[in-house]
């Protein structure tokens, strides 16, 4: 297993870099059911200025133990057949059809090949994306980086690295600073957050608008300190902390932000926010696939359930037993899919989000009455306060000690050195068929 050691020093509110968020499971308790290190990762199209006004679109690639699959997806464009361009390469055709909300489409790959889904003999990590109508490219992106920790060479290995990283002062308090600390080996990861020179008083501490944890500072100093095995002080760390938004905040005022720049930390963790799970087949579909997941952020709440691979047809959605949709699946050239999402607020093309699906049992039904797809959503999602693992280990007292010693007054001297400019943060039936 190889070491990784990164220091960052960087503004995330002058867009320094792009936050991809890595989904690697749900939950360090979960971890068995995620055995397969599952690994993925996003990015989004971007209309260009040829593409439709709203158009948008989803980059997706994901590892598992045994796989390789990439995924795009476009939507709220024209009815149509759109080429899919990877390196300026034509891979495929995919087809947008209307849906209940607006248009999509979507088009898969996967190694080593599976029916209803194009061969993956090509590198899409890293390469350019674009959709292009006519000739004419109206979505474009990037594929994202994917990032397989040397560590996660099975379920609940961490990946071994240290990275050091600071917050920056926003214009609320200038004075203020602070460090954050990431310490991972194969069975264990930790991480302190400290602020310097906040007004005394009490602080949120949010990863990805997720708040996660809390400090006390009295004028001079705040920490506070979360592990994959808590011990002492330290708060159970549930969550994957890395390329993900950091913020110190009390109300809605941001006082410190940045970021973690370094690989996942593995071992079966999930970005803040989200929990996920896949959903089994029954003897009644043997060969059916799908997936649940669960999103929570600062301004929504979404929901989405993903079956495919079952016969054409309307589906009951359950969620502990209550009817709440209805799937319809359609065929598509690259196999049979249906999905319903939905979200608190609620927009246009989905439904709202009225209840909780956390620890709740998902059933999708057929039309004869039999469960083809089954699972169990976890109990909270990842970066949950509320989990109870403070006996998972002893008190690290040693661990504690060191983390306290003294006060890194060089980062303070290199945090002045960083142009905190005004800089404004940025963030950053369906189918398809083979490329002619």
């Amino acid at each position: 297993m190889n070491a990784h050691t990164s220091t960052l020093g960087f503004n995330i509110r002058t867009g320094a870099f792009i936050v991809i968020a890595a989904i690697t499971g749900f939950s360090a308790q979960h971890a068995d059911a995620r055995s397969d290190n599952r690994v993925r990762e996003e990015a989004r199209l971007v209309a260009t200025v040829n593409g439709p006004l709203g158009a948008s679109g989803d980059i997706e690639v994901e590892r598992r133990r045994n796989r390789l699959e990439f995924k795009v997806q476009i939507e709220d464009v024209a009815v149509g057949s759109y080429d899919l361009f990877v390196d300026d390469v034509l891979r495929g055709v995919i087809d947008a059809a209307a849906v209940p909300g607006g248009v999509e489409g979507e088009l898969e790959f996967r190694n080593p090949a599976k029916r209803g889904k194009l061969p993956l003999d090509f590198d899409p990590v890293g390469a350019s994306i674009d959709v292009r109508l006519g000739g004419v490219t109206i979505l474009s992106g990037v594929g994202p980086d994917l990032i397989v920790p040397d560590g996660q060479t099975q379920s609940g290995e961490f990946q071994k690295q240290k990275i050091k990283a600071f917050l920056f002062a926003t214009d609320e308090f200038p004075p203020a600073r602070g460090t954050m600390k990431l310490n991972s080996s194969k069975k264990k990861a930790r991480l302190i957050v400290e602020a310097t020179m906040l007004p005394r008083g009490d602080y949120d501490v949010l990863f990805d608008g997720i708040a996660v944890g809390s400090l006390s500072s009295n004028g001079k100093k705040g920490k506070v300190k979360f592990s994959t095995a808590p011990g002492g002080s330290d708060l159970p760390m549930g969550f994957d902390p890395v390329n993900t938004l950091v913020q110190i905040v009390q109300g809605s005022v941001v006082f410190l932000d940045g970021g973690l720049e370094g690989d996942p930390i593995g071992g079966g963790m999930s970005i803040a926010g989200v929990a996920e799970t896949d959903l089994a087949p029954t003897a009644d579909a043997p060969g059916a696939s799908g997936d649940a997941r669960f999103r929570n952020r600062t301004d929504r709440t979404d929901f989405k359930i993903e079956i495919e691979d079952v016969p054409v047809g309307d589906y009951a959605m359950l969620v502990g037993g209550v009817e709440n949709a209805t799937i319809s699946v359609v065929s598509t050239s690259s196999g049979t899919r249906g999905e319903v999402e939905f979200r608190n607020p609620a927009e246009p093309g989905k439904i709202l989000l009225d209840f909780d699906p956390l620890g709740a049992a998902i059933q999708i039904i057929n039309a004869g009455g039999a469960v083809v797809l089954g699972g169990e959503m976890p109990t909270s999602t990842a970066g949950s306060t509320d989990d109870d693992s403070s006996d998972d280990s002893a008190d690290d007292s040693a661990d504690d000690s060191s983390d306290d010693s003294a006060d890194d007054s060089s980062n303070d001297s290199n945090n002045d050195s960083s142009d905190d400019s005004n800089d404004d943060r940025r963030r950053g039936g369906r189918g398809g068929r083979a490329g002619r």
